[in-house]
């Protein structure tokens, strides 16, 4: 099983681009039981280029 959690992203001064991310990450972090593995991704591209 997938699950994607996408548009979890933090403008530069550490506040979401939107106002469901907190919903967003509550429904991500109460499924984590369904999984044997877990893997997180950041991207942080932009942060070391800035």
């Amino acid at each position: 099983c997938f699950f994607d959690t996408p548009g979890l992203m933090l403008k530069r001064g550490g506040y979401p681009y939107r106002t469901d991310v907190t919903v967003r990450v509550e429904s991500a972090w109460s499924s984590i039981e369904l999984y044997d593995l877990l893997i997180v991704l950041f991207d942080v591209h932009r942060h070391l280029t800035a």
